[in-house]
């Protein structure tokens, strides 16, 4: 990971980017992967979805990534929530590399319910940037959370995925310094 680009970005930062996107700091989740269903998608919408009924909250959930393979029916799961009110952002525009930092410290949290995985570069990229993960305990991804970490959900259910994001709506947090000590072992220094 490029620590030079991915850390916790000011409040200035997370404010102007917000206004770029539509959003405020610490009010929103995101997702930043393809859009495919091996990234696990449609579950991470039925969380939002129940996660938007269960706390009235509006809330985003903001979706970045290229368009994958076989997502139609995660393009007409978004659809249909975005008709039904529900707060779902899929920027129209490819999001620049320079823009991450800022979104993902602005983030309550990255949400990160891939059932295949081969690294999970944006995972260590927001532990970077002191957002804290929903993610799976699944894959590659303990390889790069660790395995002490304590707050894996089951990434198949909906109700697993929305009780974390509730959680961290509820009471805001950021990276324990566990979690937060993985960034320096993926380093190109250590990779040598």
């Amino acid at each position: 990971i490029d620590t030079d680009h991915f850390y916790p970005r000011s409040i200035t930062e997370q404010k102007a980017i917000g206004e770029k996107y539509g959003l405020l700091p610490k009010n929103y989740f995101i997702f930043l992967s393809n859009i495919e269903p091996r990234k696990n998608i449609l579950p991470l919408l039925d969380a939002y979805q129940q996660f938007a009924d269960t706390t009235k909250s509006k809330a985003p959930l903001l979706l970045i990534g290229g368009m994958g393979w076989n997502n139609g029916d995660i393009m007409n799961k978004i659809t249909t929530l975005k008709a039904a009110g529900y707060n779902v952002i899929l920027p129209e525009k490819y999001v620049p590399d320079e823009d991450l930092p800022a979104l993902l410290s602005g983030a309550i949290a990255l949400t990160h319910p891939a059932i295949y995985e081969g690294f999970g570069m944006p995972i260590l990229e927001a532990i970077a940037c002191d957002t804290p993960i929903i993610v799976g305990n699944n894959t590659s991804i303990p390889e790069v959370v660790g395995p002490e970490y304590e707050e894996y959900v089951d990434v198949t259910n909906p109700e697993a995925i929305c009780a974390r994001m509730m959680a961290l709506y509820s009471s805001p947090s950021t990276v324990n310094k566990t979690l937060a000590s993985r960034v320096s072992i993926f380093t190109w220094t250590n990779a040598k």
